[in-house]
């Protein structure tokens, strides 16, 4: 082992040229490495502190939590402000290709996301909302009777 440390160092200091540029090769490789991790982080930071400037607060989303763990979502401190509704389906138009969410009505839920409700608030089960710019482009004829966002 002790002749195999003498025999690299020995020509290290013969090939010097070599084992700087080697040397320099894996610090780079390094550096570049670690950059590239720290890029993505600060990249996901800058998206939430933007979302934050912009909305002055950010959603997230759960699905298939139990009551348990709602409960937790309610106490927590940290949370302003909690809002649920149930997601029915989504629904795809095969013409335009728009996707839609269906859910639960919930005004607080629509407004959370800084929506103005145009029309009246859904009363009976089978009665949509839907934004104007997605009615728009499914082709479907926005009337009075139609409650968009």
């Amino acid at each position: 082992m002790n002749n195999t440390w003498k025999l690299a160092i020995s020509y290290m200091k013969k090939q010097k040229g070599k084992t700087i540029s080697l040397l320099s090769c894996i610090v780079l490789a390094v550096m570049l490495t670690f950059s590239m991790i720290v890029i993505r982080d600060s990249g996901y930071d800058s998206q939430v502190k933007e979302a934050k400037d912009v909305h002055s607060d950010y959603h997230v989303e759960f699905s298939g939590i139990d009551n348990e763990k709602v409960q937790y979502f309610i106490n927590e401190k940290n949370i302003s402000k909690l809002n649920m509704s149930k997601q029915l389906c989504e629904i795809v138009d095969k013409k335009s290709g728009v996707r839609l969410d269906l859910n639960s009505f919930d005004k607080d839920f629509i407004s959370s996301f800084g929506y103005k409700i145009e029309g009246r608030e859904p009363i009976k089960d089978g009665e949509i909302v839907i934004e104007k710019e997605a009615a728009s482009q499914m082709g479907v004829n926005v009337k009075k009777s139609l409650t968009t966002i």
